[in-house]
């Protein structure tokens, strides 16, 4: 299993406290990481617990690397967690094929492949259902450099059973994604959240997640780094790009040098949305939480981000001007040369 540092390990010295999105709205020090590591230390229930966006900021400042998620996160996985209330929620977000909602498999024959191709491409909720431009564009340049891509019907990646407490359902969603990806090549996800779910969260199941987490990237990393893609932007009038909080965790993917090497960096806001975490949104707190990033979002014309719990948020709770979209229906990638 992964050794994380223990929630004790904390020395409480406050560091995070400016970091955390929730204890800089609550200012309450049991909505704080530290406050949060003393009540998981202590074994003791408190409202912050339920509240961590799972963000992982607190992490990324700690001298000692204590990271609350990650400890909050081992406890529940090796619990027992509790039954969901929404057991057929994937019936709900995957009841359409994917080639029957969107019309991408059908603008470059031989693109897609259900059974071979260079890598995988890991179809998340938000990809077939709230941005599937953003695949078209994708299969445009890989149409130009004659690669094929392997594309199964895989399992959404877990998140909402995660926010839920439902493990037997998250392990079982992991376990599938697991056997469906189960060739050793590299397998693209569109969304920040459904990368640090493979990479952070499964290898919490079980190492046997460990290979799975370590050959899985965000597509736009992997495409800098492997095909020296450049970008274009046309079109979009004032473009503002959201630097989701999982595309940002240490050993997750380097996103400002990708960002730099394609000439974004100086047009990226690095604030949390509120998190996507559905037991939140059911008491309300995204929609109160929306008045601490609205001020980001002046004379915006396209808000573009990486992450479907974001474009969700920022799509339900804002009204256009800015649109909302996906990194990928903004940028046009080019080959260098």
């Amino acid at each position: 299993m992964t050794q994380i540092r223990k929630p004790e390990d904390c020395v409480r010295c406050g560091k995070c406290l400016t970091h955390c999105p929730t204890y800089r709205f609550f200012l309450r020090e049991d909505f704080s990481p530290r406050g949060r590591n003393v009540l998981l230390s202590q074994g003791l229930a408190g409202e912050g617990l339920a509240y961590c966006l799972l963000c992982g900021r607190c992490e990324r400042v700690c001298p000692l690397r204590v990271s609350f998620p990650k400890g909050y996160l081992q406890s529940l996985v090796k619990g027992k967690g509790q039954n969901s209330f929404l057991p057929a929620l994937k019936d709900l977000l995957f009841w359409k094929d994917f080639s029957q909602k969107s019309p991408a498999f059908f603008l470059h024959e031989g693109v897609f492949s259900s059974k071979e191709g260079e890598f995988y491409l890991y179809l998340s909720c938000g990809l077939k259902h709230l941005y599937p431009k953003a695949l078209v564009n994708f299969s445009a340049l890989l149409k130009k450099e004659g690669l094929k891509v392997h594309v199964l019907q895989a399992n959404c990646c877990g998140i909402l059973y995660l926010s839920l407490k439902d493990f037997g359902r998250l392990k079982e969603f992991a376990q599938n994604n697991l056997l469906a990806f189960s060739e050793e090549k590299p397998i693209l996800t569109f969304c920040a959240t459904c990368l640090w779910m493979f990479r952070e969260v499964y290898p919490l199941i079980s190492e046997d997640f460990r290979s799975l987490a370590e050959r899985t990237y965000f597509v736009l990393d992997f495409l800098v780094s492997n095909f020296k893609v450049k970008a274009e932007i046309e079109g979009f009038g004032k473009v503002l790009f959201h630097k989701p909080c999982h595309l940002v965790g240490e050993g997750l993917v380097n996103i400002d040098l990708t960002l730099s090497n394609l000439g974004l960096n100086n047009r990226i806001k690095d604030f949390c949305c509120g998190s996507g975490k559905v037991d939140l949104r059911l008491k309300g707190f995204q929609r109160e939480y929306r008045r601490a990033w609205l001020r980001e979002l002046s004379i915006i014309d396209v808000l573009a981000t990486a992450c479907t719990g974001c474009f969700y948020n920022f799509s339900s709770l804002l009204k256009a001007p800015p649109l909302v979209k996906h990194w990928l229906e903004v940028i046009n990638l080019k080959q260098h040369g």
